[in-house]
């Protein structure tokens, strides 16, 4: 039983981290249940059973990639005494972060207004 419930953990996973892939490649908008299921290497159907709506989907799929994101460290910039080096230290750092989630925020942006309410 419990190699069972294991089994379709593993499953929902791969199916939130397929949609984190393809919402941040294609975008939401254009994140079929076909593609979802290719992405993730299940069945439509599979998809569907774990999530029935969207709406639990995209939920998922955004905690996930939230949970993913490195975001910048102002601790680590406190510990440099140089004020230049502590700026460029976290600037860097700002602008990683952005270079990172740029390309998910771009495409859910985009597709807002087709996105589950």
């Amino acid at each position: 039983m419990r190699k069972r419930a294991d089994d379709i953990a593993k499953t929902r996973q791969r199916i939130i981290e397929a949609a984190v892939r393809l919402h941040g490649t294609i975008g939401p908008a254009a994140t079929t249940t076909s593609a979802l299921a290719e992405e993730a290497g299940v069945t439509r159907l599979t998809v569907n059973r774990h999530f029935p709506e969207g709406r639990a989907l995209f939920s998922a799929c955004s905690a996930h990639w939230a949970a993913s994101q490195v975001l910048p460290n102002p601790d680590a910039w406190k510990a440099v005494d140089d004020p230049q080096q502590r700026l460029r230290i976290g600037l860097t750092d700002i602008y990683r972060f952005y270079r990172d989630v740029e390309p998910m925020l771009t495409n859910v942006r985009r597709d807002r207004a087709a996105l589950p309410a």
